[in-house]
């Protein structure tokens, strides 16, 4: 039997949510700490515009 090798990767944001951006070297607390895989995933509209530019 031959292997099969499928090459690739994942990435998942970690998400926080804060009442305000934090200024530089400044630390916000944060609330409903979680991951998120669907925050990287390009809309479909923002991929078929790169692609026909």
């Amino acid at each position: 039997m031959t292997d099969i090798v499928v090459p690739g990767s994942t990435h998942t944001d970690l998400v926080a949510h804060a009442e305000k951006a934090p200024q530089r070297g400044e630390t916000v607390p944060g609330r409903d700490f979680r991951p998120d895989a669907s925050a990287s995933v390009p809309h479909r509209s923002e991929t078929e515009e790169r692609h026909t530019s």
